[in-house]
């Protein structure tokens, strides 16, 4: 089970070997599951590669389709490392190697993390992380 630790400028996310179970799309959504229940919620632009050059940039606007095919490539791929910054970045490593980036956006939530707990990470519009507790 997902269990988030917050430090100075980030969050650790907990899901260190935590399987993804299914990426969906709806409207210019994406939805990524992991094990264990917690989700990963995407509207906005994103790269996923082994590297931050060789990444592919994905647009659930301009791209619906070919988004959710890319991501539909993870499932099953386990996490080596989830952080979100404080600044709003969201950064998943995948076995074997494969790196999710969602960076912060201007106008919008470009992404949300929900925990099974019910906490929940939302990047703002403009930068930063608000958090809800599940209580």
């Amino acid at each position: 089970m997902a269990i988030a630790t917050e430090l100075e400028d980030r969050w650790l996310l907990g899901l260190r070997d935590a399987a993804v179970e299914s990426a969906l799309s709806e409207e210019f959504r994406l939805f990524v599951a992991f094990v264990g229940r917690a989700e990963l919620t995407i509207e906005g632009a994103a790269t996923l590669g082994p590297t931050a050059r060789s990444a592919e940039r994905l647009d659930l606007w301009a791209n619906p389709s070919a988004t959710a095919d890319s991501f539909s490539g993870l499932v099953g791929h386990t996490v080596l490392s989830a952080v979100a910054f404080k600044t709003g970045h969201l950064r998943i490593v995948f076995s074997p190697g494969i790196v999710l980036r969602v960076p912060a956006d201007d106008r919008y939530e470009p992404w949300q993390f929900a925990f099974p707990s019910g906490h929940l990470l939302v990047s703002m519009p403009g930068g930063g992380l608000s958090t809800w507790s599940g209580s």
